[in-house]
């Protein structure tokens, strides 16, 4: 459980504020009305009672209004100075009514709309002096909700004590009638506060209370712990229990069934049972909570266990893994190495033979020994392709960066490729100069396998575009083929080694899926980036940018 209230109970609660203001504002306006019209039932509800003052209506509408002003969702400044004004007058009201009964004064305030008929010797028309420090409570109480000081834990605290002052005042004059006791809710033999006022007060501090109920005293009330549950349990049966038993008991009394002593007894026994029942239920609550509390932090334990014991298998499989890798880049690099000595021999010997005088004009052993050379060409760039892929894997390729025109090295590249594409067109789109900075040999690497790919993949023919171009500071060049193109399940792996895209379907032309790997690499360590567009069917088109020398309108081969 933690210590946050609810947000579902704090909407609540301030809902419940909202209308606590409203029903105040209501109250005070039928006073009113009953002052106006002479309507007896809205001054004192019963004949007998003691009326509510038309200043006391006054002060409930702007009390009542400044507390649903405060509950708006957006507050400007000048609303804000609005809600405090009313809670203000009130509070004045409340002072001057006080100044007057304290300094045996009449400022002409108590009878300043309606005449009031009372004769008794307290000035007619003057509201009790209990109800005049209620409204001097809530005055001070509104404003520090609005306008809180910089310490506003401080602030909310305050208010609500105030309100909670209000509240006893206010339990002390109900209780005043609901066991007829007339000095609980009189002060003094004439200064006494209505039923329907203390009614209203105790709306008015429950919907202050209310209006912060993540703030303050209230904290406790709506949180999700213990404290909170308990709180919600027991203060609402704290209030209402003692007065429905003690009315229950004063009436059958004065109806003459037992004596005050047997009362008192009657009382106290159900008292104490009513609320042995509401502990019993309410502790065994918390017990239910508690013993799921503990299942459920013996459950995270668990969790907590199995999560850390997966973590650790994980991080002793990523070690493994890490170290596999490792093993598998030096076997490469050490089967690189032992390939490359008697590769080169076996090319030497064949080149050797191939001479016409070695031979003998024998054309099948010519054609063996071109066969020989040419599987020993591509055994070479097998080895130097995995030479290079473990290179890049540890991370320190050499480059030897020299200014070149990128444009021409397209051009050198397309041409000698040209020689031996002969179901293939290459188009070169003319241009201007692209000047970069970079290692030329690599970047002539990154072209011819671009381009061989491009061929390998167009297994019909057809047109092979390249162009190059300076935008900006980038010089950026494409490849575009009209092949068969990248199935989209395969395309985010493109660029990763050893992957290759078509194997085992008819399009698998075989290598070590290393070229874009390498190409990629060899870009992305210059500075720049490779991408693709491609679509199953309907070709690819390869992208890489370099950083241009100097920033240059756009040109080169479009």
């Amino acid at each position: 459980m933690t210590e946050t209230p609810t947000s579902a109970l704090i909407s609540l609660l301030r809902f419940l504020s909202r209308i606590s203001g409203i029903v105040v504002i209501l109250v005070g306006c039928l006073v009113l009305v009953g002052w106006a019209f002479g309507v007896g039932s809205f001054k004192s509800v019963l004949p007998d009672l003691v009326s509510m003052k038309a200043n006391t209506a006054i002060a409930f509408i702007l009390s009542g209004l400044s507390l649903v002003l405060f509950q708006a969702e957006q507050r400007s400044r000048w609303l804000r100075f609005l809600t405090c004004a009313g809670a203000l007058i009130a509070c004045v009201l409340g002072l001057l009514n006080l100044s007057e009964y304290l300094f045996d004064r009449d400022f002409g305030i108590d009878q300043l709309l309606f005449t009031d008929p009372d004769t008794a010797p307290v000035p007619p028309g003057r509201m009790a002096i209990t109800t005049a420090l209620s409204f001097v409570m809530v005055g001070i109480a509104l404003p520090l909700l609005v306008f809180p000081t910089k310490d506003q834990r401080r602030s909310y605290l305050v208010a609500q004590l105030l309100a909670v002052m209000v509240d006893m005042l206010v339990i002390l004059s109900l209780m005043g009638y609901d066991f007829g006791v007339e000095a609980l809710y009189s002060f003094g033999p004439y200064s006494a506060m209505a039923l329907h006022t203390a009614l209203t007060f105790a709306l008015l501090g429950t919907g202050i209370l209310f209006a912060r109920p993540d703030h303050g005293l209230m904290v406790t009330f709506t949180s999700e712990s213990a404290g909170g549950y308990m709180a919600r349990r027991l203060l609402p049966a704290v209030i209402g229990v003692p007065f429905a038993l003690g009315w229950l008991v004063l009436a059958g009394q004065r109806a003459g069934l037992y004596d005050p002593p047997f009362g008192l007894a009657i009382f106290t026994m159900s008292v104490v049972a009513v609320f042995a029942v509401i502990v019993f239920f309410t502790t065994r609550s918390l017990h239910k909570i508690d013993v799921q509390r503990l299942q459920a932090e013996q459950e995270r334990t668990r969790l907590l266990g199995e999560v850390q014991e997966m973590a650790e298998d994980a991080q002793r499989r990523a070690i493994e893994l890490a170290e596999l890798d490792r093993l598998k880049d030096e076997f490469l690099t050490v089967a690189a190495h032992e390939l490359k000595t008697p590769v080169t021999g076996i090319k030497g010997y064949a080149q050797i033979l191939l001479r016409q005088d070695h031979v003998d004009g024998n054309p099948h052993e010519v054609k063996a020994l071109q066969a020989i050379n040419r599987q020993t060409d591509k055994i070479s760039r097998l080895v130097n392709d995995l030479l290079q892929v473990t290179e890049f894997r540890a991370g320190h390729p050499e480059l030897e960066p020299t200014e070149f025109d990128l444009s021409e090295l397209v051009v050198s590249v397309a041409e000698r490729v040209r020689r031996t594409a002969e179901r293939h067109k290459l188009v070169l789109h003319p241009g201007g100069p692209v000047p970069v900075e970079a290692d030329k040999d690599r970047i002539e690497q990154v072209l011819v396998n671009l381009l061989d790919n491009a061929m390998k993949y167009s297994p019909n023919g057809g047109e092979i575009e390249l162009a190059a171009r300076v935008d900006g500071a980038q010089a950026v060049v494409s490849i575009r083929d009209r092949g068969i193109g990248i199935p989209k399940d395969k395309q985010a792996r493109i660029f990763e080694r050893f992957y290759r895209a078509h194997t085992g379907t008819p399009h698998d032309y075989g290598g070590m899926g290393v070229g874009l790997y390498i190409s990629n690499e060899i870009v992305r360590r210059h500075g720049g980036r490779m991408w693709f567009e491609s679509e199953a069917g309907n070709g690819s088109t390869f992208y890489f940018i370099l950083p241009a020398k100097g920033p240059s309108p756009e040109r080169g081969l479009q």
